[in-house]
């Protein structure tokens, strides 16, 4: 008898506590709710290929005269480089000429002095 007394008093306090019906399809029908408002919110901010699409013509809009302006930097600053550079390229071009001709000059000497000495010790 107890233990029937027992078991009743759990199972009242199962059926106290364990949700209903009611409130498990309740809570079904909030959470479809909740998502049917989440893609109809999707659905009305368009496309976002769309957006994104837009969003970078308009940055595209916005840096091409900043590119532009860089690009004629950079050719003044090569320009000029440039113009720098010519006149360095052509004395240091004179200055390694001037040292192979003295080079050669002195090789020609050597290999003289050599067959002169080759000439020397064969007579």
């Amino acid at each position: 008898m107890k233990f029937s007394l027992i078991v009743a008093a759990a199972m009242l306090a199962l059926a106290q506590a364990a949700p209903s019906l009611d409130g498990i399809q309740l809570h079904l029908k909030q959470i479809g709710d909740k998502m049917v408002e989440a893609l109809t919110e999707i659905t009305q901010n368009n496309n976002l290929t769309d957006q994104a699409y837009t969003l970078g013509q308009g940055s595209k809009t916005q840096l091409e005269p900043v590119v532009t302006k860089i690009e004629e930097q950079l050719r003044t600053v090569a320009t000029h480089m440039k113009e720098q550079i010519q006149p360095l390229a052509a004395n240091l071009q004179t200055d390694i000429e001037s040292h192979m001709g003295n080079f050669q000059r002195q090789m020609e000497a050597i290999i003289q002095q050599l067959t002169g000495l080759t000439k020397a010790t064969d007579d």
